[in-house]
């Protein structure tokens, strides 16, 4: 993907991001920061994230918005006018989730509806929703809650003739809120244990840059109601684990060897592997270079009257489920490289006092 030209495509836009101080948000907004907009919005409930955002961004088109997206009024007018919606904000944290199902429903579907039905009402031409590797074959309430919101995207694509809207689904980020890294380097700067899940685990990896352009790129190639899937490396957490302790133990103040690693078995909500696309998303799934294209399941209920879609390429039909477990994981040299290119060099110095605010050293080290 070429980012300059992607950045130039939003020349004279006005953009809101939503969720703008979380990990995904953040980066996104650092992104179109870049960009010849009009103006850029960032909508968030949490203020002392907000003011830090608008230390760290530069651009005098970034306008900063108190506010939640489960108020449907707020969402409305921080949309208005806007060329284009990208849509992060969410309760994200799998275990969290499944001990507050009604509060997931809120922010996760009554926020995402807020988001459509603003869009809807003030035309907005493209409105982009972040899902999750979760969403394929869930077995959380987090999970459960992305895919309803990709069917209620698809649905969406369909009220309007003049608003697109389109799911990028992630895999796990790096280095993002509450990620495994964050926790590995807190358990390491503590002298261990590691906690690991289990030998076996594996997931999809992404830096957040690598997010940002994901679902910008996306949002601007969309046709309405697809979900887009970045092919990406996957790994085995229990390497990654090795790979922390064997880089960064005796920065953080500890002899390698002497860090332990420990399996504690998964988490209610969890899988031992990750899916970024299902056996029957296959089927109606386009394979690009850097990416799947998952074609809306309303295909099949037919285009309403006026609604022209764009012509598309002749499917692919694939045959097989996009699974971690079945990909070719990482060596150790591919994830140190991995690490860096997430920045973690540029965060060790937090860890290194024990003056973070990363999870506590018995908090289990999963990627969420």
């Amino acid at each position: 993907m070429d980012e300059d030209a992607v950045l130039q495509q939003l020349a004279g836009q006005v953009v809101l991001v939503t969720g703008a101080c979380g990990s995904v948000g953040s980066a996104v907004a650092h992104l179109l920061a870049q960009a010849p907009l009009e103006r850029l919005r960032l909508l968030d409930q949490h203020e002392e994230g907000m003011h830090r955002l608008a230390g760290e961004l530069t651009s005098p088109h970034c306008r900063y918005l108190i506010g939640d997206v489960r108020s449907p009024e707020r969402v409305r007018l921080a949309s208005r006018g806007c060329d284009m919606v990208i849509h992060t904000a969410a309760l994200k944290h799998v275990a969290l989730g499944e001990y507050n199902p009604s509060e997931v429903v809120l922010t996760n579907l009554v926020g995402l509806n807020a988001v459509i039905q603003a869009a809807l009402e003030n035309r907005v031409r493209r409105t982009a929703y972040t899902s999750s590797d979760k969403a394929a074959h869930p077995t959380s309430v987090m999970g459960a809650s992305k895919l309803l919101g990709e069917r209620i995207i698809a649905a969406a694509r369909d009220l309007q003739e003049n608003s697109l809207f389109c799911c990028t689904r992630f895999g796990n980020v790096l280095g993002s809120s509450g990620s495994v890294v964050r926790t590995f380097l807190e358990q390491i700067s503590r002298g261990g244990p590691v906690t690991v899940t289990h030998p076996e685990m594996t997931r999809f990896v992404m830096t957040l840059e690598q997010a940002a352009r994901q679902i910008v790129g996306s949002c601007l190639a969309a046709e309405g109601g697809e979900v887009f899937v970045l092919k990406m490396p996957a790994l085995r957490i229990d390497d990654l684990a090795e790979v922390m302790i064997s880089k960064y133990a005796e920065y953080l103040g500890h002899r390698p060897e002497s860090i332990e690693r420990t399996y504690i078995g998964a988490r209610v909500g969890e899988k031992l592997y990750e899916e970024l696309m299902t056996t029957e998303e296959a089927t109606r799934a386009r394979e690009l270079e850097h990416q799947f294209v998952i074609d809306s399941p309303a295909d099949d209920w037919g285009v309403p009257p006026g609604h022209q879609l764009s012509p598309q390429p002749a499917p692919k039909t694939l045959s097989a489920a996009y699974v971690s477990s079945d990909a070719t994981l990482l060596t150790s040299d591919q994830i140190a490289d991995l690490l860096r290119e997430s920045g973690i060099e540029r965060t060790l110095y937090r860890y290194r006092n024990n003056d973070s605010a990363a999870p506590r050293k018995d908090s289990v080290g999963v990627l969420a």
